[in-house]
């Protein structure tokens, strides 16, 4: 087995990824939108020349693009292409918020459309840097059930590590997970949301992202929980929702939240972006990629340090 959790992965998902097979092995074959493969070559599997992986990337570019990762292939082939770069810019944030992470006594992270759970990878690599290792709590929410395919392979590995608590999710709507009592004996002081706004504003769904601030305050509250990371890391290009990452202040305060601290950050922008916040000096992956040399982190990010006060 491979040296870490992300080197297992990268080998596991290149070998089952539109990389390697040329098959999809999906029940029903080729579920794109369109009702047929877009790939180029007669024959070839959908998701091959990264067709669809770059449809979802880019769904404004298209009439009729996939929007969801419904495709076992798919999804390992988006592990491949996306893992050293997502958590890597997980992994700037959390050193962002170092001093406050070493006041904790373990982690304790949920990830709102945890995809792969990218935010895992990162956390677990942030955790074995330091000289006090701590133990790490990870509960994911995605509403596409194929992710199942990643993370039967995270926990392989995981229950060789005596530093993984537990590895857990749930597959369904974030909204309703969040809404139920499906969390009530859960408790949380990182809170990840990761390239799930982009996500909604592709799916149409801009209006739910303020839902989802407000059950994520909610959340805060009920469980009275005094000192949380709120991490969104997302798109840097304003179309994608850098516009509403403060709505989420103003949800937190309307429930009486505090907002100890918060950092707006980003990597890298073009002629076309407004900066975000503070740029960081390095924009280096942190894990090396078997094919992307020298690959860079792209994202804009709003780092928030909150919790429920007594002073209220």
């Amino acid at each position: 087995m491979p040296s870490s959790l992300y080197d297992y992965l990268m080998e596991y998902a290149q070998n089952n990824s539109a990389e390697v097979l040329q098959g999809c092995g999906c029940e029903g074959g080729c579920s794109h939108p369109s009702g047929r493969c877009p790939a180029p070559t007669e024959g070839q599997c959908y998701c091959s020349e990264n067709c669809c992986f770059n449809e979802i990337y880019y769904p404004e570019n298209r009439e009729n693009s996939r929007l969801k990762y419904n495709c076992k292939k798919l999804v390992n082939q988006y592990v491949f292409r996306s893992l050293d770069r997502y958590a890597s810019e997980i992994v700037y944030a959390l050193n962002e918020c170092d001093s406050i992470l070493e006041d904790y006594a373990k982690y304790d992270l949920l990830s709102l459309g945890c995809g792969p759970s990218t935010e895992f990878v990162a956390i677990d690599y942030y955790n074995k840097q330091k000289e006090n290792l701590k133990t790490i709590n990870y509960y994911g929410i995605d509403i596409e059930k194929t992710w199942k395919e990643v993370h039967k392979e995270i926990k392989k590995v995981v229950q060789e590590d005596a530093s993984i608590e537990s590895f857990a999710g749930r597959y369904g709507d974030i909204l309703e997970i969040l809404d139920s009592d499906i969390l009530e004996n859960k408790t949380f002081n990182i809170i990840v949301l990761n390239y799930v706004i982009s996500s909604f504003i592709a799916d149409g769904n801009r209006d739910k992202i303020l839902i989802m601030f407000e059950s994520i305050s909610n959340l805060l509250k009920n469980k009275n929980i005094q000192n949380c990371i709120i991490i969104i890391n997302d798109v840097n290009y304003p179309l994608r929702g850098i516009d509403l990452f403060e709505k989420i202040l103003e949800q937190l305060e309307e429930k009486n939240i505090r907002i100890f601290s918060q950092k707006k950050k980003y990597f890298q922008y073009s002629t076309y972006v407004t900066p975000y916040g503070e740029k960081y000096e390095r924009i280096l992956t942190f894990f090396g990629h078997p094919v992307f040399k020298q690959n860079k982190c792209t994202s804009a990010q709003l780092l928030i340090n909150c919790g429920v006060s007594n002073d209220y």
